[in-house]
Formats: structure tokens, sequence, C-alpha cells
């Protein structure tokens, strides 16, 4: 949200509504708005030219400028654009009550930045007893707004109780993404079998963190046998949901024959 409002302040600075419309037209509320800051006369030579619609600002700057004359073309013809400017007129009726709230978006951005400063760095490097000095060079702390420094000083004494129970040379895990992301991958792959048990799959958890290769394969098929690793399946998590159907229809197939 707070990128979204900064693209639309940032839109507005520009003051070319062309995206939105091309459209100028003199209608009565261009006339209306106009009336808080032109003359009587102004407006009564304006009047006569109504209805005044052009596709495009070229068009409407030639036609005004030859109805009022250069002097007062001169004088009034921007904020008389301005008015007639359909694209302007839509972009304020919709966005027009952002910039009451500009300033809260700029300390919003500043506190933004900051989070997603310390996230970054706690989520490739970790928790360490450097961590406080190496996120300090990360951030510039000379124009922040009163709201923003207090902040600042909140993930200070974070990273400073945090970092100060950390012996040097450790390094500790600073995010849960990594493990969330290992549980991902393994819903995702255990959602394309027909049985939703957990068993033996769970082994599919370390193999997540690997990077499997044909010689690591080639090396764990040449080490370990397949019967083995079936034998000892069976004895740590029992058999699975898939094997006990089986067995089971086996019975009742054994149970139905005749004597």
């Amino acid at each position: 949200m707070i990128k979204w409002a900064i693209k639309v302040i940032e839109y507005e600075k520009h003051q070319d509504f062309s995206q939105i419309s091309t459209i100028y037209n003199l209608d009565n509320e261009a006339l209306f708005l106009l009336s808080f800051t032109l003359g009587v006369d102004i407006l009564n030579i304006l009047k006569n030219l109504t209805p005044f619609v052009y596709k495009n600002r070229q068009e409407f700057t030639e036609a005004l400028s030859k109805h009022l004359g250069k002097e007062l073309y001169v004088v009034h013809g921007e904020i008389i654009c301005q008015h007639s400017d359909l694209g302007r007129r839509s972009f304020y009726n919709k966005f027009g009550w952002l910039f009451n709230y500009e300033q809260d978006i700029n300390t919003y951005t500043e506190i933004f930045t900051q989070i997603h400063s310390v996230q970054k760095q706690l989520k490739t490097q970790g928790l360490h007893s450097e961590s406080l000095e190496e996120w300090l060079k990360t951030i510039s702390v000379d124009s922040l707004t009163p709201r923003g420094q207090k902040f600042h000083e909140k993930i200070i004494e974070y990273l400073t109780f945090e970092t100060n129970q950390i012996p040097v040379g450790q390094i500790l895990l600073g995010t849960s993404d990594v493990i969330e992301s290992l549980f991902g991958k393994y819903k995702f792959f255990a959602a394309r079998r027909p049985l939703k048990d957990i068993g033996a799959s769970i082994l599919l958890i370390p193999l997540f963190t690997l990077k499997i290769t044909t010689s690591s394969v080639k090396q764990a098929m040449e080490s370990i046998r397949f019967i083995d690793v079936i034998s000892w399946t069976e004895s740590i998590f029992g058999f699975s949901m898939l094997s006990q159907r089986r067995n089971l229809k086996s019975a009742d197939i054994s149970d139905t024959e005749p004597a």
C-alpha cells in the first residue's frame, strides 16, 4: 500500500494526466472551479465559448489563445487548462484525499525501509555478534522524521539485546523462513500422493536441503541396499497406509474363498 501511494504521488508531480484522459472540456464544472480565481469579465468570455471540447491540450490551448487573446492567455491560460483537463480532474477526484497523508506516507516509508533492511540482513546472514554494526552501515539516519528515528532506536534495542547473548564467531538462525519453505515443499510433494499419511515420506525433508547429483545418487545406491532401507523404514514407521489396505484386501479375498 505504501508503494502504491508513493507511485500515485510521483505520478502527480509530473502533472501529465494524459494516461487517464486527453480530453479538455470547458464545461460548467470547469467554470465553477475557475470562478474562485478569475474575474467576472474573463468568465463571461469563457461562457460564450461553451461547450468547448477538444481531444488534446495542443488543440485546446490554440483555440483558447485565439479567443482570449495572447495577453489574457499568458496570464490565465494555465489555470484554465488545469480545470478543463478531464484527466487531471478525474485524478484529483479519485486520489486528492491521498495528499492529506503525504507526510505520514513519508514516515511509513522510512519505517518500512528499515524493516525490510533488517529482515533481509537477518534472513541472509543470521544473527551474530556483529549484526548491529553491519545493519547500521546500511541505514542513513540524517533525514529521519521523529517517528522514523524512534523506530530506528527500537531496532537498535532489539539487535543489541539479541546479539549480546551470542558468543563471538557463532551465527544463529534469524528467521523460520527456511524451515517453513521445507515444509511447504513437503506439502506440495505430498499433495500428489493418493494417501496423505505421514510415514517414511518425512525423510524427504532432509533431501530438500541437498543438491542431488548423479554422483550422490550413485554413492547412495552403492552404499545401502534397497531391501535394508525397506526393512529399516518398516521397523521405524511401521507399514504404510497403502500397505495396510493391500493386506486388508488380501485378507478379505482369502476369507471369501470356498473351503
